[in-house]
């Protein structure tokens, strides 16, 4: 599963298909932009659902979680990724799949401020500079499982910090794509 999940990644051919970037290429600012952020989004989400849906059907060290709490976590990890790869092209990008999942809701300020802090956490756990994610792993880990609970956590963590590895790679070929079709630049700081 790990090989052929590299494959993808490391494949030569394009993420998102030619025929999708000039479609996009042809729209007004406002569809364009509301069209990619409904594209990253699904993309964010499809990934999530494989990821969730392959470990669960392993029954393997994820078993034993409930499929909606593992779903929701692996989901915010996504928009997390989405968020990094994505920020100085698309501020905001998380907040939007927040709210383009859960809705308006009455609590909406305290939930995206929790979200922030979650993401904050996993910014300081991912070390891109020494290539070390294991607190990540951890940290996403006791999400999953709760602080109190036995589970394997150096297992765990590995496949955590696989996929998300693989996965920001991913996200950062599409970024690549949107760049040099045009869909995308730099904001400015």
């Amino acid at each position: 599963m790990v090989i052929d999940r590299l494959k993808k990644i490391i494949g030569k051919g394009p993420v998102i298909d030619k025929r999708v970037l000039d479609r996009l290429a042809g729209m007004t600012e406002t569809q364009k932009d509301e069209e990619l952020q409904s594209m990253l989004y699904e993309m964010a989400f499809q990934n999530a659902v494989r990821f969730t849906y392959d470990e669960l059907k392993k029954q393997g060290h994820f078993s034993g979680l409930d499929r909606n709490t593992f779903f929701n976590e692996m989901l915010l990890v996504n928009f997390w990724m989405m968020e990094k790869v994505f920020s100085k092209y698309r501020p905001g990008i998380a907040k939007k799949m927040h709210l383009h999942y859960f809705g308006l809701l009455p609590d909406m300020a305290e939930r995206y401020a929790a979200l922030m802090s979650r993401f904050r956490t996993y910014n300081l756990c991912w070390d891109e500079f020494t290539g070390h994610h294991d607190e990540f792993g951890l940290e996403v880990g006791k999400n999953l499982f709760g602080n109190e609970a036995v589970y394997p956590e150096k297992t765990v963590s590995f496949w955590l910090i696989s996929y998300t590895d693989e996965s920001i790679k991913r996200y950062k070929k599409v970024r690549k794509e949107l760049r040099e079709a045009g869909l995308i630049v730099k904001k400015e700081e």
